[in-house]
């Protein structure tokens, strides 16, 4: 008896180790379908968001496309490594940075058109930035895309001179707000447009100017008392001019040269050996039409299909040494043209004076008394 229960009391132990064993398999592939089906959901819902985005860009709504697309790149984390949600981030950069593209090319306004611009550059530079692209062409192709968009932008540079005294500058323009303090010299990158500057100065009532800026431009900005120094006239230096022989003509000449000798070698070498070979081949012919020898011995056969062959060997170098010849007296032809337009003196130095107003001015004091009241 004592016996019977201890081997149930081992068998029961064997049930429960082998349920706990498939009660835990179980439980894996619970988990396992749960995430596959909330991955699944999530992707579901991506590709559905990204429909709706597409059938905007379908509408030629450019601007609502964007605004979808940059919405659902936020919605996908910045340190997201699921290989899915990657790409469907890469895609959606991209196509907002067309979007943006696209609905700048409708705007009739110049700063409105550098905004959108910018936001379709914003967007590609996300894209580098984030390392989003798999293939080396993807990151060449979107960099182009970037410089032609940052090209189109046509940026203007604004620089501040300012005085002893720090000054607090306000800048306002078309989706612009921007605040510095400039204590002796500044510069700020612009798209163009009309801003409005509001210039603050230590013990002084604030001052508001407007100002226009081209594509391009540079303007210069002076507040307070500053000292302008005298400009020369700058002298633009004078490239070098190299007057050594050119070596590469020489050797242009001398590969030409010897392409030539070469090919004219060959050529009339391939004419004097055919023309003896042939009448040779005519008297092999003769004779086996007279049955002179016989035209089934294999050492005639032998030495009739030599000839014959080197005839057609010596018309082949013919003609490539002719070839040869032509390909030389261009490059030889070549090489002298180089070397005769090579300078063979240098240029005289020139000095260009650029002053807009003839004579240099000399240094002048500007009082905030000058500055109100005059445009930048």
């Amino acid at each position: 008896m004592k016996g019977t229960s201890k081997n149930r009391q081992h068998l029961l132990f064997q049930r429960g180790g082998r349920w706990r064993g498939w009660n835990r398999r179980a439980m894996g592939w619970c988990w396992g379908v749960f995430w596959g089906l909330w991955i699944g959901v999530l992707h579901a819902q991506a590709a559905k968001d990204a429909n709706s985005c597409s059938d905007r860009m379908k509408r030629g709504a450019w601007k609502e496309a964007a605004a979808c697309f940059s919405a659902l790149v936020e919605a996908i984390p910045k340190n997201n490594t699921d290989p899915f949600l990657r790409r469907q981030k890469a895609l959606y950069l991209q196509y907002a940075a067309r979007s943006y593209a696209a609905y700048a090319k409708m705007q009739e306004g110049i700063p409105q058109r550098a905004y959108y611009y910018e936001l379709a550059a914003a967007q590609l530079h996300r894209y580098l930035d984030e390392k989003l692209c798999d293939k080396l062409y993807q990151c060449r192709d979107a960099r182009g895309l970037l410089q032609e968009n940052e090209s189109k932008i046509g940026y203007a540079t604004l620089v501040f001179a300012g005085g002893e005294q720090p000054v607090r500058v306000e800048i306002s323009g078309f989706e612009t707000k921007i605040t510095l303090v400039v204590e002796k010299q500044a510069s700020q990158r612009l798209r163009p447009g009309s801003y409005l500057l509001q210039i603050a100065e230590t013990a002084q009532a604030p001052s508001q100017k407007n100002l226009v800026l081209s594509p391009g431009q540079t303007q210069l900005v002076q507040f307070g008392r500053v000292a302008v120094a005298e400009r020369k006239p700058p002298v633009l230096p004078t490239p070098p001019t190299n007057t050594s022989p050119p070596t590469g003509a020489y050797v242009l000449m001398a590969v030409g040269g010897g392409l030539v000798l070469i090919g004219v070698g060959m050529g009339i070498g391939s004419i004097v050996r055919g023309g003896q070979l042939a009448p040779l081949i005519e008297a092999e012919h003769v004779k086996l039409n007279r049955r002179e020898i016989d035209p089934f011995n294999p050492t005639v056969i032998r030495r009739v299909d030599a000839l014959v062959d080197e005839h057609d060997a010596m018309e082949v170098i013919n003609l490539v040494g002719w070839i040869g010849a032509g390909v030389g007296g261009a490059l030889l032809l070549g090489g002298v043209i180089w070397f005769l337009v090579h300078p063979k003196a240098p240029a005289a130095a020139k000095t260009a004076s650029t002053s807009s107003h003839g004579a240099a001015a000399k240094t002048v004091i500007l009082w905030r008394s000058s500055f109100e009241g005059r445009p930048f």
